[in-house]
Protein backbone atom coordinates (compact mmCIF):
# COMPACT_ATOMS: atom_id res chain seq x y z
CA UNK A 1 0.00 0.00 0.00
CA UNK A 2 1.41 3.41 -1.35
CA UNK A 3 -0.58 6.51 0.33
CA UNK A 4 2.34 9.20 0.14
CA UNK A 5 4.64 10.39 -1.51
CA UNK A 6 8.18 10.59 0.81
CA UNK A 7 11.23 9.13 -1.20
CA UNK A 8 12.46 7.47 1.26
CA UNK A 9 14.33 4.16 0.91
CA UNK A 10 12.65 1.27 2.16
CA UNK A 11 9.03 0.56 3.72
CA UNK A 12 7.49 2.28 6.66
CA UNK A 13 5.78 -0.83 7.61
CA UNK A 14 4.66 -4.11 6.47
CA UNK A 15 4.61 -3.81 2.66
CA UNK A 16 3.41 0.12 3.81
CA UNK A 17 4.61 3.09 1.74
CA UNK A 18 7.50 1.12 0.20
CA UNK A 19 10.42 2.80 -2.06
CA UNK A 20 11.06 3.33 -5.01
CA UNK A 21 8.35 1.71 -6.38
CA UNK A 22 8.38 -1.47 -8.75
CA UNK A 23 5.09 -2.46 -10.36
CA UNK A 24 5.17 -2.09 -14.07
CA UNK A 25 4.52 1.92 -15.84
CA UNK A 26 2.21 2.52 -18.61
CA UNK A 27 4.95 3.71 -20.79
CA UNK A 28 6.71 0.12 -20.08
CA UNK A 29 3.61 -1.07 -22.26
CA UNK A 30 4.07 1.28 -25.02
CA UNK A 31 7.64 0.16 -25.45
CA UNK A 32 6.78 -3.14 -25.27
CA UNK A 33 3.82 -2.57 -27.87
CA UNK A 34 6.13 -0.53 -30.09
CA UNK A 35 4.30 2.81 -29.36
CA UNK A 36 6.68 6.17 -29.36
CA UNK A 37 6.41 7.80 -26.56
CA UNK A 38 8.75 10.46 -24.93
CA UNK A 39 8.69 12.61 -21.54
CA UNK A 40 9.90 15.92 -22.06
CA UNK A 41 11.33 17.88 -19.04
CA UNK A 42 13.62 20.16 -18.02
CA UNK A 43 16.29 19.56 -15.13
CA UNK A 44 13.97 21.76 -13.16
CA UNK A 45 10.89 19.48 -13.06
CA UNK A 46 9.35 19.92 -9.25
CA UNK A 47 9.69 16.20 -9.15
CA UNK A 48 6.80 15.97 -10.72
CA UNK A 49 8.10 13.31 -13.11
CA UNK A 50 6.48 10.06 -11.01
CA UNK A 51 8.59 7.23 -13.55
CA UNK A 52 11.73 8.54 -11.11
CA UNK A 53 10.11 7.05 -8.70
CA UNK A 54 9.92 3.45 -10.29
CA UNK A 55 13.12 1.27 -9.11
CA UNK A 56 13.25 0.28 -13.12
CA UNK A 57 13.67 3.40 -14.24
CA UNK A 58 15.83 4.71 -11.09
CA UNK A 59 18.53 1.65 -12.10
CA UNK A 60 17.99 1.81 -16.28
CA UNK A 61 21.35 1.49 -17.71
CA UNK A 62 22.18 5.03 -19.99
CA UNK A 63 21.43 4.64 -23.80
CA UNK A 64 18.05 2.48 -22.71
CA UNK A 65 14.92 3.38 -23.97
CA UNK A 66 13.78 3.69 -20.40
CA UNK A 67 16.53 6.34 -19.31
CA UNK A 68 16.20 8.17 -22.55
CA UNK A 69 12.08 8.10 -22.86
CA UNK A 70 11.84 8.54 -19.16
CA UNK A 71 14.33 10.07 -17.13
CA UNK A 72 16.31 12.24 -19.79
CA UNK A 73 16.02 16.26 -19.37
CA UNK A 74 15.69 16.89 -23.21
CA UNK A 75 13.85 20.01 -22.42
CA UNK A 76 10.40 21.49 -22.97
CA UNK A 77 12.18 23.34 -26.10
CA UNK A 78 12.86 19.92 -27.60
CA UNK A 79 8.76 19.16 -27.22
CA UNK A 80 7.88 22.87 -29.00
CA UNK A 81 10.66 22.22 -31.92
CA UNK A 82 8.81 18.40 -32.23
CA UNK A 83 5.47 19.64 -32.36
CA UNK A 84 6.62 21.99 -34.43
CA UNK A 85 8.44 20.10 -37.03
CA UNK A 86 5.30 17.71 -36.78
CA UNK A 87 7.77 14.62 -35.37
CA UNK A 88 6.21 14.12 -31.76
CA UNK A 89 5.71 10.86 -31.10
CA UNK A 90 2.23 8.94 -30.43
CA UNK A 91 2.47 9.60 -26.56
CA UNK A 92 3.76 12.67 -25.07
CA UNK A 93 4.03 13.48 -21.40
CA UNK A 94 4.93 17.32 -20.80
CA UNK A 95 5.93 18.30 -16.82
CA UNK A 96 6.71 21.98 -16.64
CA UNK A 97 9.27 23.67 -14.11
CA UNK A 98 8.21 24.76 -10.38
CA UNK A 99 7.99 28.18 -11.09
CA UNK A 100 5.74 27.33 -13.65
CA UNK A 101 3.52 25.21 -11.69
CA UNK A 102 1.08 27.36 -9.83
CA UNK A 103 1.37 25.42 -7.13
CA UNK A 104 2.45 27.53 -3.91
CA UNK A 105 3.99 30.33 -3.38
CA UNK A 106 4.38 30.10 -7.27
CA UNK A 107 1.93 31.99 -9.24
CA UNK A 108 -0.81 31.02 -11.32
CA UNK A 109 -0.49 33.88 -13.66
CA UNK A 110 3.09 31.96 -15.36
CA UNK A 111 1.67 28.86 -14.85
CA UNK A 112 -1.20 29.83 -17.38
CA UNK A 113 1.90 31.04 -19.86
CA UNK A 114 2.74 27.96 -19.61
CA UNK A 115 -0.57 26.18 -20.32
CA UNK A 116 -1.00 28.68 -23.34
CA UNK A 117 2.58 27.87 -24.79
CA UNK A 118 1.75 24.40 -25.11
CA UNK A 119 -1.71 24.96 -26.28
CA UNK A 120 -0.81 27.43 -29.12
CA UNK A 121 2.22 24.85 -30.18
CA UNK A 122 -0.18 22.11 -30.49
CA UNK A 123 -2.71 23.97 -32.20
CA UNK A 124 -0.14 25.43 -34.69
CA UNK A 125 1.35 21.83 -35.24
CA UNK A 126 1.31 20.52 -39.05
CA UNK A 127 -0.62 17.33 -36.89
CA UNK A 128 -2.98 19.21 -34.86
CA UNK A 129 -5.84 17.69 -36.75
CA UNK A 130 -4.68 14.46 -35.37
CA UNK A 131 -3.64 15.60 -31.89
CA UNK A 132 -5.53 15.71 -28.99
CA UNK A 133 -3.86 17.35 -25.68
CA UNK A 134 -5.08 16.69 -22.18
CA UNK A 135 -3.60 19.13 -19.58
CA UNK A 136 -3.96 17.84 -15.97
CA UNK A 137 -4.09 18.73 -12.67
CA UNK A 138 -2.81 16.65 -9.39
CA UNK A 139 -4.75 18.61 -6.68
CA UNK A 140 -8.03 20.16 -5.96
CA UNK A 141 -7.15 23.96 -5.88
CA UNK A 142 -9.72 24.21 -3.14
CA UNK A 143 -12.86 23.08 -4.85
CA UNK A 144 -15.76 23.23 -2.37
CA UNK A 145 -17.37 19.56 -3.55
CA UNK A 146 -21.21 19.02 -3.03
CA UNK A 147 -21.65 15.66 -3.56
CA UNK A 148 -19.74 12.79 -1.92
CA UNK A 149 -17.47 11.02 -4.67
CA UNK A 150 -18.99 8.38 -6.67
CA UNK A 151 -16.75 5.27 -4.85
CA UNK A 152 -16.97 1.40 -4.92
CA UNK A 153 -19.07 -0.70 -2.61
CA UNK A 154 -17.84 -2.01 0.43
CA UNK A 155 -15.04 -4.36 0.37
CA UNK A 156 -14.23 -4.03 -3.30
CA UNK A 157 -11.12 -5.62 -3.95
CA UNK A 158 -8.25 -3.45 -4.69
CA UNK A 159 -10.42 -0.25 -3.75
CA UNK A 160 -10.92 -0.63 0.11
CA UNK A 161 -8.07 -0.89 3.19
CA UNK A 162 -7.40 -0.17 6.65
CA UNK A 163 -6.05 3.00 7.57
CA UNK A 164 -2.71 1.94 9.19
CA UNK A 165 -2.71 4.93 10.89
CA UNK A 166 -6.10 4.48 12.92
CA UNK A 167 -8.17 7.37 11.64
CA UNK A 168 -10.27 6.51 9.13
CA UNK A 169 -10.50 2.35 9.88
CA UNK A 170 -12.12 0.14 6.99
CA UNK A 171 -12.29 2.61 3.74
CA UNK A 172 -12.03 3.24 0.35
CA UNK A 173 -9.22 4.67 -1.58
CA UNK A 174 -10.86 6.86 -4.11
CA UNK A 175 -12.12 8.64 -6.44
CA UNK A 176 -11.45 11.76 -4.37
CA UNK A 177 -11.96 14.96 -4.57
CA UNK A 178 -12.38 16.81 -7.56
CA UNK A 179 -9.44 17.36 -9.90
CA UNK A 180 -9.67 19.98 -12.95
CA UNK A 181 -8.28 18.81 -16.05
CA UNK A 182 -9.29 20.14 -19.77
CA UNK A 183 -9.35 18.71 -23.17
CA UNK A 184 -7.75 20.77 -26.92
CA UNK A 185 -8.37 18.99 -30.06
CA UNK A 186 -10.40 19.54 -33.13
CA UNK A 187 -13.15 16.83 -31.75
CA UNK A 188 -14.11 18.58 -28.21
CA UNK A 189 -14.50 22.34 -29.56
CA UNK A 190 -17.83 23.92 -28.10
CA UNK A 191 -17.19 25.06 -24.11
CA UNK A 192 -18.59 21.30 -23.46
CA UNK A 193 -18.59 20.19 -19.94
CA UNK A 194 -17.69 16.47 -19.52
CA UNK A 195 -19.95 14.56 -16.84
CA UNK A 196 -19.24 11.04 -16.53
CA UNK A 197 -17.45 9.68 -13.43
CA UNK A 198 -13.58 9.57 -14.45
CA UNK A 199 -10.40 9.30 -12.93
CA UNK A 200 -6.71 9.40 -13.59
CA UNK A 201 -6.91 6.24 -14.93
CA UNK A 202 -9.54 7.61 -17.49
CA UNK A 203 -6.98 9.13 -18.85
CA UNK A 204 -4.69 6.01 -19.27
CA UNK A 205 -7.62 4.13 -20.59
CA UNK A 206 -8.28 6.78 -23.13
CA UNK A 207 -5.05 6.30 -24.72
CA UNK A 208 -5.28 2.42 -24.73
CA UNK A 209 -8.60 2.59 -26.39
CA UNK A 210 -6.90 5.12 -28.85
CA UNK A 211 -4.19 2.54 -29.81
CA UNK A 212 -6.48 -0.38 -29.75
CA UNK A 213 -7.81 1.33 -32.43
CA UNK A 214 -4.31 1.42 -34.32
CA UNK A 215 -3.99 -2.35 -33.46
CA UNK A 216 -1.99 -1.88 -30.58
CA UNK A 217 -2.55 -4.09 -27.07
CA UNK A 218 -1.11 -1.46 -24.42
CA UNK A 219 -3.77 -2.77 -21.19
CA UNK A 220 -2.26 -2.48 -18.39
CA UNK A 221 -2.58 -5.17 -15.03
CA UNK A 222 -2.28 -2.63 -12.95
CA UNK A 223 -5.46 -1.60 -12.81
CA UNK A 224 -8.35 -2.41 -10.45
CA UNK A 225 -11.35 -4.26 -12.16
CA UNK A 226 -13.62 -2.02 -10.28
CA UNK A 227 -11.76 1.39 -12.04
CA UNK A 228 -11.60 -0.60 -15.62
CA UNK A 229 -15.43 -0.97 -14.92
CA UNK A 230 -16.91 2.12 -13.04
CA UNK A 231 -14.93 4.96 -14.89
CA UNK A 232 -14.93 6.24 -18.29
CA UNK A 233 -12.66 6.28 -20.70
CA UNK A 234 -12.91 9.81 -22.00
CA UNK A 235 -14.68 8.41 -25.73
CA UNK A 236 -17.60 10.79 -25.25
CA UNK A 237 -15.35 13.71 -24.35
CA UNK A 238 -15.62 13.55 -28.43
CA UNK A 239 -17.33 14.19 -31.51
CA UNK A 240 -15.76 12.51 -34.10
CA UNK A 241 -18.16 13.50 -36.66
CA UNK A 242 -17.96 17.47 -36.30
CA UNK A 243 -14.00 18.18 -36.10
CA UNK A 244 -13.32 22.19 -36.14
CA UNK A 245 -9.90 22.39 -36.40
CA UNK A 246 -10.21 26.72 -36.66
CA UNK A 247 -8.41 28.33 -33.43
CA UNK A 248 -10.27 30.60 -31.65
CA UNK A 249 -8.43 33.89 -30.44
CA UNK A 250 -7.57 34.21 -26.63
CA UNK A 251 -6.00 36.56 -24.46
CA UNK A 252 -1.75 36.79 -24.00
CA UNK A 253 -0.66 35.43 -20.50
CA UNK A 254 2.23 37.90 -19.79
CA UNK A 255 5.69 36.33 -20.03
CA UNK A 256 6.96 35.05 -16.62
CA UNK A 257 9.70 37.09 -15.04
CA UNK A 258 13.18 35.87 -15.12
CA UNK A 259 16.27 37.02 -13.66
CA UNK A 260 19.48 38.00 -15.56
CA UNK A 261 20.62 34.07 -16.05
CA UNK A 262 16.95 33.58 -17.45
CA UNK A 263 15.93 31.97 -14.76
CA UNK A 264 12.14 31.64 -13.97
CA UNK A 265 12.06 34.09 -10.12
CA UNK A 266 8.03 35.59 -10.40
CA UNK A 267 7.15 34.22 -7.53
CA UNK A 268 10.88 35.78 -6.02
CA UNK A 269 9.67 39.16 -7.14
CA UNK A 270 6.08 39.03 -6.26
CA UNK A 271 7.13 38.49 -2.46
CA UNK A 272 9.90 40.80 -2.42
CA UNK A 273 7.28 43.43 -3.84
CA UNK A 274 4.79 43.38 -0.35
CA UNK A 275 5.47 43.30 2.91
CA UNK A 276 2.83 40.35 3.79
CA UNK A 277 2.98 37.74 1.48
CA UNK A 278 1.07 35.28 2.90
CA UNK A 279 -2.11 36.45 4.67
CA UNK A 280 -3.96 33.89 7.02
CA UNK A 281 -6.45 32.38 6.70
CA UNK A 282 -9.68 34.08 7.69
CA UNK A 283 -10.86 31.63 10.18
CA UNK A 284 -14.40 31.46 11.51
CA UNK A 285 -14.99 34.30 8.63
CA UNK A 286 -16.41 32.36 5.87
CA UNK A 287 -19.76 31.56 4.94
CA UNK A 288 -21.59 29.62 2.16
CA UNK A 289 -21.94 32.64 0.56
CA UNK A 290 -18.22 34.17 0.39
CA UNK A 291 -16.61 31.12 0.59
CA UNK A 292 -18.47 28.73 -1.81
CA UNK A 293 -19.24 30.73 -4.96
CA UNK A 294 -20.37 29.15 -7.66
CA UNK A 295 -19.89 31.01 -11.84
CA UNK A 296 -22.94 31.50 -13.12
CA UNK A 297 -23.72 29.92 -16.64
CA UNK A 298 -24.01 27.02 -18.67
CA UNK A 299 -22.46 24.06 -20.66
CA UNK A 300 -23.61 21.76 -22.94
CA UNK A 301 -23.06 18.16 -21.43
CA UNK A 302 -20.83 15.77 -22.74
CA UNK A 303 -20.79 12.11 -21.37
CA UNK A 304 -23.01 9.72 -19.98
CA UNK A 305 -24.84 11.30 -17.61
CA UNK A 306 -24.25 11.45 -13.61
CA UNK A 307 -25.51 13.16 -10.44
CA UNK A 308 -25.01 16.16 -9.03
CA UNK A 309 -26.66 19.42 -11.28
CA UNK A 310 -29.06 20.84 -12.78
CA UNK A 311 -29.57 20.48 -16.32
CA UNK A 312 -32.08 21.18 -18.97
CA UNK A 313 -33.02 19.35 -21.54
CA UNK A 314 -33.98 21.26 -24.98
CA UNK A 315 -34.70 19.76 -28.53
CA UNK A 316 -35.81 21.98 -31.45
CA UNK A 317 -35.67 25.14 -29.77
CA UNK A 318 -37.61 24.19 -27.22
CA UNK A 319 -37.34 22.86 -23.39
CA UNK A 320 -39.22 20.15 -20.91
CA UNK A 321 -40.69 22.87 -18.54
CA UNK A 322 -42.31 22.27 -15.49
CA UNK A 323 -45.83 23.78 -15.56
CA UNK A 324 -48.58 23.92 -13.10
CA UNK A 325 -48.05 20.38 -12.43
CA UNK A 326 -47.54 19.27 -15.71
CA UNK A 327 -44.77 18.34 -18.36
CA UNK A 328 -44.56 21.06 -20.52
CA UNK A 329 -43.30 22.97 -23.51
CA UNK A 330 -41.61 26.27 -23.70
CA UNK A 331 -39.04 28.05 -25.69
CA UNK A 332 -35.66 27.59 -24.69
CA UNK A 333 -33.58 30.72 -23.67
CA UNK A 334 -30.19 32.10 -24.79
CA UNK A 335 -28.09 31.48 -21.28
CA UNK A 336 -30.59 28.38 -20.29
CA UNK A 337 -31.75 30.17 -17.39
CA UNK A 338 -35.36 29.64 -16.80
CA UNK A 339 -35.96 28.09 -13.45
CA UNK A 340 -39.28 25.88 -14.46
CA UNK A 341 -36.90 24.49 -17.38
CA UNK A 342 -34.07 23.22 -14.80
CA UNK A 343 -33.99 19.48 -13.76
CA UNK A 344 -32.27 17.26 -11.66
CA UNK A 345 -31.57 13.29 -12.39
CA UNK A 346 -31.05 10.56 -9.38
CA UNK A 347 -29.87 7.61 -10.71
CA UNK A 348 -31.34 4.08 -9.69
CA UNK A 349 -29.22 1.47 -11.02
CA UNK A 350 -29.56 2.20 -14.83
CA UNK A 351 -32.22 4.26 -15.13
CA UNK A 352 -32.66 7.87 -13.54
CA UNK A 353 -35.99 9.91 -12.32
CA UNK A 354 -36.07 13.25 -13.41
CA UNK A 355 -37.11 15.84 -11.19
CA UNK A 356 -37.89 19.39 -11.25
CA UNK A 357 -35.43 21.40 -9.49
CA UNK A 358 -38.71 24.25 -9.69
CA UNK A 359 -41.70 22.64 -7.72
CA UNK A 360 -40.23 19.10 -6.88
CA UNK A 361 -42.43 17.10 -8.97
CA UNK A 362 -40.83 13.80 -10.77
CA UNK A 363 -41.50 13.18 -14.80
CA UNK A 364 -43.72 10.32 -15.53
CA UNK A 365 -44.00 10.95 -19.43
CA UNK A 366 -46.10 13.66 -21.07
CA UNK A 367 -48.73 15.22 -19.05
CA UNK A 368 -48.83 15.31 -15.72
CA UNK A 369 -46.21 15.18 -13.20
CA UNK A 370 -46.04 13.48 -9.99
CA UNK A 371 -46.02 14.80 -7.05
CA UNK A 372 -43.37 14.32 -4.03
CA UNK A 373 -40.04 14.55 -5.87
CA UNK A 374 -37.64 11.55 -5.82
CA UNK A 375 -38.42 8.32 -4.26
CA UNK A 376 -39.31 4.95 -4.93
CA UNK A 377 -42.45 5.10 -6.74
CA UNK A 378 -40.74 7.79 -9.35
CA UNK A 379 -41.21 6.77 -13.08
CA UNK A 380 -37.59 6.50 -14.50
CA UNK A 381 -36.50 6.61 -17.43
CA UNK A 382 -33.27 5.43 -19.53
CA UNK A 383 -30.81 8.25 -20.86
CA UNK A 384 -28.24 7.18 -23.28
CA UNK A 385 -25.55 9.38 -24.98
CA UNK A 386 -26.09 9.13 -28.37
CA UNK A 387 -22.58 10.19 -29.12
CA UNK A 388 -21.10 12.20 -31.63
CA UNK A 389 -22.94 15.13 -31.09
CA UNK A 390 -26.41 13.71 -32.04
CA UNK A 391 -27.91 14.25 -28.03
CA UNK A 392 -29.33 12.56 -25.47
CA UNK A 393 -32.33 9.88 -25.94
CA UNK A 394 -35.35 9.82 -22.98
CA UNK A 395 -36.26 6.35 -22.86
CA UNK A 396 -39.57 5.47 -21.04
CA UNK A 397 -40.45 2.07 -19.32
CA UNK A 398 -43.14 1.41 -22.47
CA UNK A 399 -40.12 1.73 -25.17
CA UNK A 400 -40.68 5.35 -26.31
CA UNK A 401 -38.72 8.46 -26.53
CA UNK A 402 -39.51 11.73 -25.41
CA UNK A 403 -40.24 14.55 -27.65
CA UNK A 404 -40.51 18.26 -27.26
CA UNK A 405 -41.38 20.78 -30.19
CA UNK A 406 -43.76 23.52 -30.56
CA UNK A 407 -46.61 21.33 -29.98
CA UNK A 408 -45.85 20.14 -26.68
CA UNK A 409 -44.20 16.96 -25.22
CA UNK A 410 -45.02 13.44 -26.58
CA UNK A 411 -43.52 9.99 -27.76
CA UNK A 412 -41.84 9.39 -30.29
CA UNK A 413 -40.84 5.26 -31.46
CA UNK A 414 -37.46 6.38 -32.77
CA UNK A 415 -34.84 7.68 -30.35
CA UNK A 416 -34.69 11.82 -30.24
CA UNK A 417 -31.72 13.69 -29.33
CA UNK A 418 -31.78 16.22 -26.79
CA UNK A 419 -29.42 18.88 -26.15
CA UNK A 420 -28.55 18.81 -22.46
CA UNK A 421 -27.19 21.56 -20.54
CA UNK A 422 -25.82 21.78 -17.32
CA UNK A 423 -26.66 24.80 -15.47
CA UNK A 424 -25.52 27.15 -12.52
CA UNK A 425 -27.81 30.20 -11.63
CA UNK A 426 -28.37 31.03 -7.88
CA UNK A 427 -31.83 32.05 -8.41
Amino acid sequence: MTIDNNETPGCEGADLNCYPLKWTTTPEHYEAAGVSWQLYQDTDNFDDNPLAWFEQYQTAANGSALQKKGMSYIGLEKFYEDAASGTLPQVSIIIGPAELSEHPPYTPRDGGWLQQKIVDTVTSSPLYNTTALIVSYDESGGWGDHVVPYHSPNGTAGEWVDDPYDEFGYVYTGPGFRLPFYIVSPWTRGGNVYVENVDHNSQIMFVEKWLESKGYNVTTDEMTAWRRANMADLTKAFDFDHPDCSIPKALNATYPSTDKTGQWNGYAVCEATYNVTRPPVPYGQQTEANSLVTEQGFKAVRGQLTEGRYLTFEMNGYALTSSRGKLAASKATSKHDSKAQRFVIHQSGSKYAIVSAFDGTSVSGPGSMRPGGYSAAATTFTISDLANGKGYAVKANNGQYLTVGARGVSYSHKPMGFKIYSVSYDN
